[in-house]
């Protein structure tokens, strides 16, 4: 994996001077917070290469401006202005050297803040950067890639890795008020809160999200939800309309070689199932077992901590395995195994009296674990491997 990063203007308090100073950017603590952002990068395990700085280009440092980047294909959008070819020109000589270049229509204006890619699929907002014929040419150039487009709408003038960012596997980070997270098919959702602007701007590498140091609400909401978050401080690039997302490209590592799958391989991805959290999938369905992740007492529609007694939340465990089970092929009465994660083993007795109402007659083999790192207010989660039934195997 490369991050690909554009170094500060060296005319840069020159260049604030000259619009006004309408930012109060402390230009020294920029040029740091920067350097120390590359280096929370490599540390991460990431490839960090620094593209040169272009002298009076005050956004060049945004490098995602004019790019989307994908495995197969880097896009070049078209600047709104011609003097800003430059900095489109300069990152597509660079992005050359890994990927086939594709430029848009000579009338097509994009803007890679205004594209998410999650999967397959190319959410696009339109915005003064990206206009109609953008979109068009964005879809001309991806679709014999197989990946679709889809336009959405955002409520303001934000580009829409301002307002929503993807942490994988299913969860959007999403600002409700700038826009309506229903439309992102088979994701769930975690809402930012209003007072902070840059919380939605977040960037995930392998198992981490990194999360800017302005938004510690939306940090603490990200770790509730089992994610693994690294805080960056770039108060002073914020303050020059930068958030994580806009000053890094990634391009992910390709796999070299054939990748070998079981052809009764699969994963389990139902929208109706409840999310996991972390870098895991609901289930995995293989050689006629379904092995289920790790289940928490959340609501299938919600990432909050549950407020519910140990009884009701083994109770909400059970009801969360027994959708992914149902999506997975089979039922409860199917659990050949099960381990059983308690925050306080004081809370046994209750959490023991749901399970054995629930599954009743059956007795799946059961291990019991005493599991500190669960997340804040959950005291029972629940993980099964479970037999399908041969005429329902997927």
């Amino acid at each position: 994996m490369i991050a690909f990063l554009r170094d500060l203007s060296p005319d840069l308090g020159d260049s604030l001077k000259k619009e006004g100073s309408r930012r109060a950017v402390n230009v020294e603590r920029a040029r740091k917070q920067h350097a120390n952002y590359r280096k929370a990068l490599a540390e991460l395990g990431v490839e960090v290469e620094l593209l040169p700085p272009l002298p009076d280009k005050l956004d060049s440092v945004f490098v995602d401006e004019f790019t989307v980047l994908l495995p197969e294909v880097a896009i070049v959008g078209r600047p709104a202005t011609g003097e800003r070819n430059k900095e489109a020109e300069a990152v597509a000589s660079v992005l050359a050297q890994y990927r086939p270049v594709q430029w848009t229509d000579s009338s097509a204006e994009l803007s890679g803040s205004d594209v998410l890619c999650i999967g397959h699929t190319l959410y696009v907002s339109l915005s003064k950067r990206t206009n109609a014929d953008g979109i068009a040419s964005l879809q001309g150039i991806v679709r014999p890639f197989g990946y679709e487009v889809k336009v959405v709408e955002v409520r303001s003038e934000k580009s829409l890795r301002e307002v929503c960012s993807f942490a994988p596997p299913r969860l959007l980070v999403v600002h409700q008020r700038w826009i309506n997270p229903s439309i992102f098919d088979g994701l769930h959702y975690l809402q930012v809160p209003d007072d902070e602007p840059f919380g939605a701007s977040t960037l995930t590498l392998g198992h981490t999200t990194l999360i800017s140091a302005s938004c510690p609400k939306t940090e603490k909401r990200l770790k509730a939800a089992g994610l693994v978050t690294r805080r960056v401080e770039i108060s002073e690039l914020e303050k020059l309309g930068g958030n994580l997302t806009r000053l890094v490209l990634v391009k992910e590592s390709r796999v070299n070689g054939p990748v070998i799958v079981h052809s009764d391989l699969k994963t389990v991805t139902d929208s109706k199932a409840p999310f996991s959290v972390g870098h895991a999938s609901p289930a995995i369905i293989y050689g006629g077992l379904a092995y289920v992740s790790l289940q928490f007492p959340f609501d299938p529609a919600s990432v909050n901590p549950p407020s519910l007694t140990p009884e009701q939340q083994t109770e909400r465990v059970l009801s969360n395995i027994a959708a992914v089970l149902n999506s997975a092929g089979c039922t409860l009465a199917n659990v050949l195994r099960a381990t059983v994660h308690l925050a306080d083993p004081r809370h046994l007795g209750e959490i023991e009296s749901a399970y054995a109402r629930i599954f009743a007659e059956h007795r799946p083999v059961r291990s019991i674990l005493s599991n500190q790192a669960l997340p804040p207010g959950v005291l029972v989660a629940i993980e099964v491997v479970a037999a399908i039934a041969a005429d329902r195997h997927p």
